[in-house]
C-alpha cells in the first residue's frame, strides 16, 4: 500500500494545486455529460453543454478583458474553476433566457474582484454569484454535483485533492459537525438516523461542499484554529434549516457567511512584491530579494500564495506558495526557491527573468509553522533541501532581537554544495547546527552522513525528547522524520510541521 500511497504524493506533488482542482473539476463534468448521454442523469445533454459553455466561456472572457482593462494580473485556472463550479451548482438550461441568467452569475462571479480592492477576495467567486442568482429569483442553486450517481468519482477526486492540501482535519470536522447536526435532528423529529445520515451523504452536495468548495485557499483564514472554527461555523450553517430575512439557508449561504469569518481573521491587503535582486546562493538555490508596496505583518516561518503572470503558462500555472525567508522588519521581502535549469517550470524560468519594473502578487499571509511563544521552550529544527527557508526566517528574527533560545538544528542536503552560507545561523543565538549530507559518497566530508535516525539524534541532541521539534522539507522526508521522532519518544503534540511539495 505504501508505494501506491507514495507514488500518489509523487503525482500529485508534480502539479500545483489550482490545476488539480481545474483536472478534478473537468473530470467530473465530463462523466455528467456521459452519464446524462446514457440516460442516466435526469439533465438533458445539450442543456448541460450548453449551461458549460456560457459559463465557462463567460467566466473565461471577462476575467481576460477586466485583467487587461485594470492591468491587472491574472490567473485562467481560476477563471475556468470558477465557470466550472457554477456549472455544477447552478441549474443547468437550454432556454435562451435562462443561458442568459448564466451569463450574468458568471460575471457576478469574476467581475468584484477587478472593482471592490480589499474586498475582492472575501467571497469564494462561484458562491457569492450563486448565492445572488438565486436570491434575485433568476435561477436556482440546484447543487446537482450532489447526485448519487456521481458520488463516486466526487468523492475520489475530493479525497486527491485534500490529500494535497493536507485538510483532512479541515474537511472531516466539517463532515462530522454536519452528520452531528443531522443525528441530533432526526433524534428531535424521531425519525431514523440511519436514514438521515444516507440521505445526507448520498443525496446531496456535502462531499462536494467539503472537499472543492471549503478547502478554496484565498478564502480560508490564515491559521489552523481559526480555520477548525470556520469549519464549524460552516458546518452549522451547511445543516441547520434557517430563514435570514428574504435568505434562506442555503450551502451557497452557509460558505458566504464562513468567508465573512474567514475575512474578518484575515490581514485585508493584497500584497505587491516589487523585484530588487537576485542572487544565486548554491548550485541551484536562488534568493529574491523584494520591496513590498507596504510593512507587512507576519510571524517568522509564514508563507503566501504568490501570483507571476508569464508569457505561456505551463500547466503548472501562474501561482505557487512561498514561505517568505525573510524576518518581518519591513517592506524588504525575500524568498527562495531551488531551480534547475534544466527541468524547471515556466513559473520558475519567470522568476529568473524577472528585472526592473517586475511585480509579484501576493495573498494573505498564513500557516502555524511558527515559533511558541515562551522563549524558555527548547527547540529542534530538522530543515531539508528547500525547506529550510522558514527555519532562515526564523534564524533571522532571533539575531535581529537577540532573543536568546535553545535551538538544536539538523540541516540535511544531498551534498555539501547545497548547504546556505554559515553566516546565516552563527548570528543566531543560542543555535547549534548541525549538518547532514543524505549522499554518503561525498568526497571530503567529514560530518554526519545518510538520512537522520533515533541514533543520528541521540549523538547530537541527547536531550531530543525535552524539545518541540519542527520539521520542513519535502513530503515525504516530513512524514518519515514525523515518525522517527515519534518512535524514539517525542510525543507527537510536540512535533510541528510543514512541507514544500510540488511548488
Amino acid at each position: 500500500m505504501k508505494p501506491i500511497i507514495d507514488y500518489v504524493d509523487a503525482v500529485l506533488n508534480s502539479i500545483t494545486m489550482y490545476r488539480l482542482v481545474l483536472y478534478v473539476l473537468l473530470t467530473i463534468s465530463s462523466l455528467a455529460l456521459i452519464l446524462s448521454l446514457l440516460g442516466l442523469m435526469s439533465y438533458d445533454p445539450v442543456a448541460l453543454v450548453l449551461s458549460a459553455a456560457v459559463l465557462v466561456g463567460v467566466s473565461w472572457s471577462v476575467n481576460q478583458i477586466l485583467a487587461l482593462l485594470f492591468k491587472a494580473q491574472t490567473s485562467v485556472e481560476a477563471s475556468l474553476i470558477t465557470g466550472l463550479i457554477l456549472f455544477l451548482i447552478l441549474k443547468p438550461t437550454s432556454d435562451p433566457l435562462g443561458l442568459l441568467v448564466l451569463v450574468a452569475a458568471g460575471v457576478v462571479a469574476v467581475a468584484p474582484k477587478y472593482f471592490f480592492g480589499p474586498l475582492r477576495s472575501v467571497f469564494n467567486p462561484a458562491a457569492i454569484a450563486a448565492l445572488t442568482v438565486s436570491f434575485l429569483g433568476l435561477t436556482s442553486a440546484t447543487w446537482w454535483v450532489g447526485s448519487k450517481v456521481l458520488l463516486p468519482v466526487v468523492f475520489v477526486a475530493g479525497v486527491l485533492l485534500i490529500r494535497k492540501l493536507h485538510k483532512f482535519q479541515l474537511v472531516g470536522l466539517f463532515w462530522l459537525t454536519v452528520l452531528a447536526v443531522v443525528v441530533v435532528t432526526a433524534f428531535i423529529d424521531g425519525s431514523d438516523k440511519g436514514a438521515a445520515i444516507k440521505i445526507a451523504v448520498l443525496s446531496g452536495p456535502l462531499v462536494f461542499m467539503g472537499t472543492v468548495m471549503l478547502t478554496e485557499p484565498t478564502t480560508l483564514p490564515p491559521t489552523r484554529k481559526w480555520q477548525w472554527v470556520y469549519a464549524v461555523v460552516v458546518g452549522l450553517l451547511f445543516s441547520v434549516q434557517f430563514q435570514l430575512g428574504p435568505l434562506d439557508s442555503s450551502p451557497e449561504l452557509a460558505l458566504v457567511a464562513g468567508n465573512l469569518l474567514g475575512y474578518a481573521v484575515s490581514g485585508k491587503r493584497r500584497i505587491t512584491l516589487r523585484w530588487v535582486k537576485t542572487t544565486q546562493l548554491a548550485p541551484s538555490l536562488y534568493e529574491f530579494i523584494f520591496t513590498s508596496n507596504y510593512w507587512l505583518k507576519y510571524q517568522p516561518g509564514q508563507y503566501s500564495e504568490w501570483t507571476l503572470s508569464h508569457h505561456r503558462p505551463d500547466d503548472r500555472g501562474t501561482r505557487r506558495f512561498f514561505t517568505v525567508a525573510s524576518a518581518p522588519n519591513g517592506q524588504t521581502v525575500r524568498l527562495m526557491a531551488r531551480i534547475n535549469p534544466e527541468s524547471m517550470s515556466s513559473y520558475k524560468r519567470a522568476m529568473l527573468q524577472l528585472k526592473a519594473g517586475s511585480v509579484v502578487g501576493g495573498g494573505k499571509m498564513e500557516g502555524d509553522f511558527t515559533l511558541p511563544r515562551s522563549p524558555d521552550q527548547k527547540l529542534g529544527w530538522i530543515a531539508g533541501g528547500i525547506g529550510v527557508t522558514p527555519f532562515v526566517a526564523m534564524a533571522e528574527w532571533l539575531g535581529q532581537s537577540q532573543q536568546q533560545r535553545d535551538v538544536a538544528m539538523l540541516y540535511t542536503a544531498a551534498k555539501p554544495t547545497e548547504f546556505l552560507v554559515d553566516e546565516l545561523w552563527t548570528n543566531t543565538p543560542g543555535l547549534r547546527l548541525t549538518k547532514v549530507v543524505t549522499d554518503q559518497k561525498s568526497e571530503g566530508w567529514q560530518g554526519e552522513t545518510g538520512f537522520i535516525d533515533a541514533a543520528m539524534l541521540r549523538r547530537n541532541v541527547p536531550d531530543f525528547k525535552e524539545r518541540r521539534w519542527y520539521i520542513s522539507g519535502p513530503n515525504a522526508m516530513v512524514v518519515n522524520y514525523r515518525w522517527m521522532l515519534i518512535k524514539a519518544g517525542v510525543p507527537f503534540n510536540q512535533i510541528v510541521t510543514d512541507y514544500f511539495s510540488g511548488y
